[in-house]
């Protein structure tokens, strides 16, 4: 990895990768102005966008998806580089604690290959991640997002074993992109992603 990108970039281009998502697209619309969304849907390109949209995205990131588990993952990382995993690396990779649930139990570290080669409990929502198709699969696909497990998660909660890997990657944005390729399954194919150069 030779760029190095600030936090506040790859936030903004994860939330520019969502305005039209069908699932998280309508949360954006009140934190972002009309011209942005026909920005997206004109598909013009992230590197295009001024500074106050960049800005303007990162912010309504952190209304739609701040909140969540996101914010906690990245607490500390403020630099990223963009590289390319193997299907092999992103097998290893640990997936959010709601996938995880999806296939047993939540709190316990669960592999992406675990998680997607393992019948989901209960039903999905109609958009969800694991319903991606080889077809989807785009080499030149925008990058997805991960961070690097920390001591503090991988001991767990009062410093009991929480089973994960320290300075293994947990992907936290890039689903779909990630098991179209798992299924696309082709010699070469790569999923372009940023994870933290730096950790504070």
């Amino acid at each position: 990895m030779s760029e190095v990108f600030t936090a506040d970039f790859v936030l903004a281009r994860w939330a520019y990768s969502e305005l039209l998502s069908p699932t998280q697209g309508e949360r954006y619309k009140p934190h972002i102005n009309p011209d942005l969304l026909a920005n997206a849907q004109h598909q013009t390109p992230f590197d295009q966008l001024s500074c106050e949209d960049r800005s303007q995205l990162r912010n309504a990131w952190g209304q739609v998806r701040g909140a969540q588990i996101f914010n906690q993952a990245l607490n500390g990382f403020e630099q990223f580089g963009l590289t390319e995993w193997t299907r092999n690396e992103l097998a290893a990779s640990y997936v959010i604690p709601m996938f995880a649930g999806e296939v047993g139990d939540p709190y316990a570290p669960c592999t992406f290959e675990h998680w997607i080669e393992t019948p989901h409990i209960g039903e999905l929502h109609e958009h969800h991640a694991r319903d991606a198709l080889p077809s989807d699969f785009r080499a030149n696909h925008e990058p997805a997002f991960a961070v690097r497990i920390s001591l503090a998660t991988a001991l767990g909660a009062n410093g009991q074993a929480g089973g994960y890997a320290v300075k293994s990657f947990m992907l936290l944005d890039g689903y779909h992109r990630a098991v179209s390729l798992w299924r696309h399954d082709a010699a070469g194919d790569r999923l372009r992603i940023y994870v933290p150069e730096i950790q504070s």
